[in-house]
């Protein structure tokens, strides 16, 4: 596993991180769990595992649940799902999928993605093993994500004032985690001084502001020694 984080898309190190993504999810699915995968770049507004667990729910029948990309290229085709953020229910067909994904391993090196990789043996595992996946309709606004960020400014305004409460946000599409940072910044802040005191929300703003200087001199950092 790399100490260090990757300085470019694609470059040796994002490659290894890509693979370590499946390596722990393997792992977890052959000891018989199901999993919760997740991104750093996830807050949980409520308990997301209430909702695959409740039994009543339309859509409990279902191996895997994934976030839409938003990105409908074709090397995402037919699924584009989003690896950020997903829900596996143990069973032989997950099992059997992600040990798969394991033995494909050259394919993330390949194509630099972990992502590309595992939505083409969706296609495949769906076809030829019975595997139910479901794909979240990238307008959920229970599950939204970078494309709501983006495309919709009407119900991002609204999470800013907390009238929408979804299960998580998920700050996909932005390649720059200082731009991350700074938009769960202006989130979480709002967030504070709507249900707490003023004195925690300034808090918040210096341990932010203090990540995002750290973040900085670590890119200058870098700029200047390679």
């Amino acid at each position: 596993m790399p100490k260090n984080a990757a300085k470019a898309y694609a470059d040796k190190t994002f490659k290894k991180i890509m693979a370590a993504k499946v390596y722990c999810v393997h792992l977890v699915s052959q000891l018989g769990y199901d999993i919760l995968f997740q991104d750093v770049d996830v807050i949980w507004y409520k308990d997301p595992l209430s909702w695959f667990h409740n039994a009543s729910n339309p859509y409990y029948d279902f191996d895997m649940y994934y976030q839409d990309d938003g990105n409908h290229g074709l090397y995402y085709a037919p699924y584009s799902a989003n690896t950020g953020f997903y829900f596996i229910r143990n069973n032989p067909e997950t099992q059997y999928f992600f040990n798969s994904l394991l033995m494909n391993g050259d394919l993330i090196i390949s194509t630099s993605s972990h992502q590309i990789a595992l939505i083409s043996l969706l296609n495949e595992h769906t076809s030829m093993y019975g595997l139910k996946v479901k794909i979240w309709e990238r307008n959920l606004d229970e599950f939204p994500g970078g494309y709501t960020f983006h495309h919709k400014k009407d119900y991002m305004k609204k999470l800013v004032k907390n009238e929408v409460e979804p299960y998580i946000f998920h700050m996909s599409w932005y390649v720059i985690c200082i731009c991350k940072m700074i938009v769960y910044y202006c989130i979480c802040l709002k967030h504070m001084y709507t249900n707490h005191t003023r004195s925690r929300s300034l808090l918040l703003l210096s341990d932010t502001l203090y990540c995002i200087g750290q973040k900085i001199r670590m890119i200058k950092y870098y700029s200047m020694n390679n």
